[in-house]
C-alpha cells in the first residue's frame, strides 16, 4: 500500500438556545462519520510510477431527519474505486462512486424531505498541475 488516508468525525450537536427545539439534535448531523482510502502505485515496467489504483469506504452514522427529532435516517457505508494515470503535469482519473450501487439517504432538508444518495456513478476527470 503506497498511501493510506483516513478521517473520523465525532459531532455532538444540540439546540441550546431555541424556544421549542431545546435539547434536540440538529437534523442530518451524524454523531460519527469517517472514511478510509488506500492507494497503490502499480509497478508496471513500461510506465513506472504513473498508474495508481485505489479504493475507499465512507461511513455515515444514523442521524435525525428533522430538528424535532421525530424520525431517524439510517447509517450507511459506501464503497468507491479509482484509477489514475499521471502524464507529466496532466492527471487522468476514472472514479466509480457507490461501487455496490447501495441505496441510502445522504441528507434531509425541511421537516419532511430526505435526499437519496447518488446511485452508482462513473466519473472521468482531467486535472492539470501548473507548477
Amino acid at each position: 500500500m503506497e498511501r493510506l488516508l483516513t478521517n473520523y468525525s465525532w459531532i455532538e450537536s444540540e439546540f441550546t438556545q431555541h424556544a421549542f427545539r431545546q435539547g434536540t439534535q440538529f437534523r442530518s448531523t451524524p454523531k460519527h462519520s469517517g472514511s478510509l482510502w488506500g492507494h497503490y502505485q502499480l509497478p508496471l515496467n513500461n510506465i513506472p510510477r504513473k498508474f495508481k489504483i485505489g479504493g475507499g469506504l465512507l461511513f455515515v452514522d444514523k442521524r435525525f431527519g428533522d430538528d424535532a427529532n421525530s424520525f431517524k435516517i439510517p447509517d450507511y457505508i459506501r464503497a468507491d474505486l479509482v484509477t489514475q494515470y499521471q502524464l507529466n503535469n496532466l492527471s487522468l482519473r476514472f472514479k466509480v462512486e457507490n461501487l455496490l450501487d447501495k441505496r441510502y439517504v445522504s441528507s434531509s432538508i425541511y421537516d419532511d424531505t430526505v435526499i437519496q444518495g447518488n446511485r452508482q456513478t462513473a466519473l472521468f476527470q482531467i486535472a492539470m498541475n501548473f507548477d
